[in-house]
């Protein structure tokens, strides 16, 4: 709300899902998701299995000529665009695989996609890849 964002939620008894709006550099779209499900199965009553838990953010970047990449989780080394925009990414995205959290970013037709899979509570982390990808020209 410090940035004059607008924000929409849904909640039920299992789930929440928050969307937010607000423009920096650049105009930013995150949602927060969380759902719990259950089928009264002791089998499958792990934490792991009955949680999503996901952050995504996006933004429009039109200023560049970087051409358009994934970055994934993978076992398979991949080669990386040779742009700043993709590199800054990665640098990002890196750490947080490494913990094995499943991580994704996508840029394609100059809007780049962030989604993290896990904690949907690490808001530093999102205030980081804000200001690192506004400071990009």
């Amino acid at each position: 709300m410090e940035k004059d964002g607008k924000i929409n939620a849904e909640y039920n008894a299992w789930s929440f899902d928050i969307k937010a709006k607000f423009k920096t550099e650049r105009t930013w779209v995150i949602s927060v998701k969380k759902s719990t499900y259950t089928n009264q199965s002791i089998l499958f009553s792990q934490k792991w299995l009955s949680n999503q838990e996901i952050i995504e953010f996006r933004t429009r970047i039109a200023d560049t000529d970087c051409p358009d990449f994934r970055i994934v989780p993978s076992t398979w080394k991949s080669k990386l665009v040779k742009h700043k925009l993709c590199l800054a990414v990665y640098e990002l995205i890196q750490p947080i695989q490494s913990r094995k959290e499943p991580a994704y970013a996508k840029f394609k037709q100059g809007e780049l996609n962030f989604k993290i899979n896990h904690k949907n509570d690490n808001f530093d982390l999102v205030e980081r890849i804000i200001q690192i990808i506004d400071s990009i020209q």
